[in-house]
């Protein structure tokens, strides 16, 4: 069929009227499910049946009685959980924040639109399956049900019962033909992908975490300007098929990059050999790109017959094409389908064209990303060394903290010793600097951290601690002693150093909540135990959209990586994790010498790329292993995330200085890769807590 066809059996499906307005009536629906999402117990248990009684005993006859008597003044309001068993049949929770955009919601409904079309065009024969945005839309136009039964009565001849009941999604099954066959008659009717970003199934929800206490939440985040803000999209993206190609030998391909951020981002369709004159991949790529990007560039790629000949000069390029997102969120439904003209690297050829559909979601702001390097030590003043073997000025392990673009945003000191003797358990502290390092010129090698303290820590003790309790449990207040946070180990776990009891008290005791893991959003099916060591999930209790708590950080003390929401406090975090790294390095008795070799770390390194700019869908299993910088970072081995961000040869997101900041990072310096020392010495005893200045599982680090 061609592109005209498409065309025009599109726009046949866009003369469908409705007679309410769907997108208000849409975001209304999402404001319900979010205030009923508040109250867990609406979903199961005595409530839902006490609930059903009230709906069927009390709700109904008062409708009916009040629907025989004509039309009140005012709409009659149901109670909340009257109105959610209203919905309970009919309902599709959905909850990322691009549903509530006005730009897919005016998408989805034209979507909904055509959908309906692709009933009347079937006679109503088949059995058609919704996306998520279509079903929103769908459920919806149910609100009313009066206007609903007018509507498609009008469109269809009919009224379409709405089935919610099946939720079998395995292969298939009635649930997945259906969604089959509605994704072929779609593409054969409108030319284009039925798949949507954003619309699509994300797997079952995360298990959810439960509080030890019912007390209300109190106060709010603490106030903290995002340094770099981040705004990212969900892409789809299907090569469908090849037009106009010359007649060569060899096989064809088509190679996906970004325009900006990612250089050695490169994902390749299958090879098609030449022969055929208009070759099919019908193949997709799922991923979600930082709106800084700008677009993607498409490179249709010929591979030589002869091996020799392809080893030596690698493959032709026939043509290449681009799209700009700005393009795709101008149109109607954040999406393109059709021919794309390949320019050729010589005018004199034919690149022919490809067909191709894409589709995105509005841009939403994204969660900010850290990682923590090791540094050399600071003195008393901030100044990087301690001086000389008389005139010691003190002693501060200190780490630098990185952002998503590989720029220094702030400064971690924890005071180890005056110079010659350790430092007192009570006089034991931790300051977060905001800023990078301050230099006196620009020749200057080293630097003075920022003045500017943004938080301090301090070690509570009491003075009559033994040794032994000190190996068990550590307590450190912080934000001017309102909140402590307590480290414990368990003599029953042997593996207590991956996840120590962590226990809050002050002012954010009932705020927040921290859960050793990657619990909610943050989930990963099936991981073992060893797997989850050193994570660490911040909930929070005092959002308004969240009263029963919302995965806002995640963060690894051991890899010194860390994921922040924009409406979480990135200081808080950083405390949080220095204060677990440092309480288990001590706790575990990791001693940490100094090498006068060390030297002071680069400045910061300039990068084209950036940490986060794209990640990949983890479930497409197609996509080559080279792209695993491209992974999402939560969801590696902390081994294998350590190993691509500190090895001395991998300078991909920039240089790493002097190696993780945590006890399972590979040193950029010479340190071990599990338990890494990072700074030219060797790290101790597997995979234990470390931190500070680079300190192992249980042996001696170099500083």
């Amino acid at each position: 069929m061609e592109v005209g066809e498409f065309a025009s059996k599109w726009r046949a499906a866009q003369y469908v009227s409705f007679g309410v307005a769907l997108i208000p009536a849409a975001q209304q629906l999402l404001r319900f499910l979010a205030q009923v999402d508040h109250y867990p117990c609406l979903y199961g248990g005595p409530a839902v049946s006490r609930a059903i009684q009230r709906y069927e005993e009390c709700w109904i006859p008062l409708l009916s009685n009040f629907s025989e008597r004509g039309t009140p003044i005012l709409p009659l309001q149901p109670p909340l959980d009257c109105a959610w068993i209203w919905h309970i049949h009919r309902l599709n929770p959905v909850s990322k924040p691009h549903m509530m955009e006005e730009s897919f919601l005016s998408a989805a409904e034209q979507r909904y639109k055509a959908f309906l079309h692709l009933f009347k065009m079937t006679g109503c024969k088949d059995f058609l399956v919704p996306t998520y945005d279509i079903d929103l839309m769908w459920h919806a136009h149910q609100l009313n049900p009066k206007v609903y039964s007018e509507d498609l009565t009008c469109i269809l001849g009919r009224v379409l019962e709405h089935d919610d009941t099946d939720t079998d999604r395995s292969s298939g099954k009635k649930l997945d033909e259906g969604f089959r066959q509605t994704s072929e008659r779609w593409l054969h009717s409108y030319g284009s992908i039925y798949e949507h970003a954003g619309a699509m199934y994300r797997g079952e929800p995360p298990t959810p975490v439960h509080s030890s206490s019912q007390v209300p939440a109190i106060g709010t985040p603490s106030n903290f300007t995002p340094i770099a803000p981040r705004e990212t999209m969900q892409v789809y993206l299907t090569i469908l098929r090849a037009d106009g190609l010359p007649k060569r030998r060899g096989s064809i391909q088509v190679r996906l990059q970004l325009q900006k951020k990612c250089s050695a981002f490169k994902l390749r369709t299958p090879l098609i050999p030449l022969r055929y004159s208009e070759p099919v991949w019908m193949h997709t790529w799922k991923f979600q790109a930082e709106k800084s990007t700008e677009g993607f560039t498409l490179e249709l790629l010929r591979s030589h017959s002869s091996s020799v000949v392809q080893m030596f000069s690698g493959s032709e390029v026939l043509g290449y094409t681009s799209l700009s997102w700005e393009s795709l969120l101008s149109t109607p439904t954040l999406s393109y389908s059709g021919w794309l003209s390949l320019t050729p690297p010589m005018p004199v050829t034919n690149g022919g064209s490809l067909y191709v559909s894409v589709s995105l979601t509005p841009p939403q702001p994204a969660p900010q990303l850290f990682r923590i390097i090791n540094s050399i030590p600071t003195d008393d003043k901030g100044y990087m060394g301690m001086g000389g073997l008389i005139d010691r000025r003190g002693c501060w392990l200190t780490r630098i903290v990185l952002d998503h673009a590989n720029r220094q945003v702030f400064i971690i000191r924890a005071r180890y010793s005056d110079g010659f003797t350790r430092t007192p358990e009570a006089r034991k502290c931790i300051h977060i600097h905001q800023g990078g390092w301050e230099y006196r010129s620009s020749h200057s090698r080293r630097g003075t951290a920022p003045a500017t303290v943004a938080a301090v820590a301090n070690q509570v003790v009491t003075g009559q601690e033994s040794k032994q309790s000190l190996s068990l449990q550590r307590c450190w207040a912080f934000f001017e002693n309102s909140s402590q946070l307590i480290v414990r180990a368990s003599t029953l776990d042997p593996k207590w150093n991956l996840r120590p009891h962590l226990e809050l008290n002050g002012s954010l005791k009932y705020q927040i909540g921290l859960v050793c893991g990657r619990k909610l959003d943050y989930e990963v099916k099936d991981a073992n135990e060893d797997e989850e060591g050193g994570f660490v999930t911040l909930l929070r209790y005092n959002l308004v959209d969240s009263s029963m708590g919302k995965a806002t950080a995640l963060f690894n003390w051991r890899t010194g990586a860390m994921e922040v929401s924009p409406e979480e406090s990135v200081v808080l975090v950083l405390l949080l994790s220095s204060i677990i790294s440092k309480s288990v390095m001590d706790m575990q008795g990791v001693k940490v010498t100094f090498s006068a070799r060390r030297e002071p770390p680069s400045r910061s390194i300039r990068t084209t790329d950036e940490w986060g700019s794209v990640v990949l869908d983890g479930r497409d299993r197609s996509i080559s292993k080279t792209m695993t910088p491209y992974d999402c970072w939560w969801d590696m081995a902390p081994i294998e995330w350590s190993s691509m961000f500190y090895k001395p040869d991998n300078s991909m997101f920039g240089e790493s200085g002097c190696g993780a900041a945590g006890s399972c990072g590979a040193g950029a310096c010479g340190g071990s890769a599990c338990g890494g020392a990072g700074c030219g010495g060797s790290g101790g005893g597997g995979c234990g807590g470390g931190g500070g200045c680079g300190g192992g599982g249980g042996g001696g680090g170099a500083c």
